[in-house]
């Protein structure tokens, strides 16, 4: 359960009201907008807890099969401080985004099964850009994660921002989504309403509202909240 909070949500998440109905590409906001009002803000400290990501709906191909991901193009220093996956990684399955692989992309143990491949792999990610073209881009796999959380592991791989970016036609600074991690879950109670009203206009939520049924377990088995 601390790896569903630690790698797929977060104790905030921050998008367009529009992007969880529906992933559209064209549901995104402008990072130096939120960046600013958060450091303008009495909650200026949390500017080193927050990772920014496009997040892009598409198939992840191989040779021998095909599957549907959610890619998550993201600043690689960011992510490692917010969230975890990169520690899922095994010593003999590669790294996360740290080497100098041309077009690097993480992948899961799972999704390697599926599509047959391993570490150094080709494998080509197509997706719809803001245009509506199709766009095709290939990647080499230069790590494998696994969780214990087996739906996250099924769909969501990871690349670099700068490999990606200029394929969606997004406008300069647009991300999906802005994931913040905070000292412990109960400090969440405190700054998510914070953040709901400096950005009324946007989709703030806790990991609460984006899991209510962990939120359940978590209260009734009483598990430790210091994550």
């Amino acid at each position: 359960m601390n790896d569903d909070i630690k790698t797929q949500y977060s104790h905030v998440q921050i998008h367009d009201t529009a992007f969880l109905d529906n992933s559209d590409i064209d549901a995104f906001f402008i990072r130096q907008d939120v960046e600013e009002k958060i450091r303008q803000s009495d909650l200026s400290h949390l500017s080193g807890a927050i990772t920014y990501r496009i997040r892009l709906s598409g198939m992840l191909a191989s040779a021998n099969n095909a599957v549907g991901v959610t890619a998550k193009g993201i600043q690689m220093e960011e992510e490692m401080r917010v969230t975890t996956v990169w520690e899922h990684i095994p010593d003999t399955m590669g790294v996360f985004l740290t080497d100098d692989t041309r077009n690097a992309i993480v992948i899961s143990a799972n999704i390697a099964d599926k599509l047959k491949v391993r570490l150094r792999s080709r494998i080509v990610f197509t997706f719809q850009d803001m245009q509506g073209e199709i766009q095709s881009i290939a990647f080499r796999v230069s790590g494998i994660y696994k969780t214990s959380n087996t739906m996250f592991d099924e769909s969501n791989v990871f690349v670099r921002h700068s490999d990606i970016f200029d394929n969606t036609r997004l406008p300069p600074g647009a991300v999906h989504e802005a994931a913040v991690w905070l000292s412990d879950i109960e400090t969440s109670a405190i700054i998510a309403p914070q953040l709901k009203s400096m950005f009324p206009d946007m989709d703030v939520q806790d990991w609460t509202d984006l899991n209510p049924g962990l939120a359940m377990m978590i209260a009734n088995k009483g598990f430790s909240k210091n994550f």
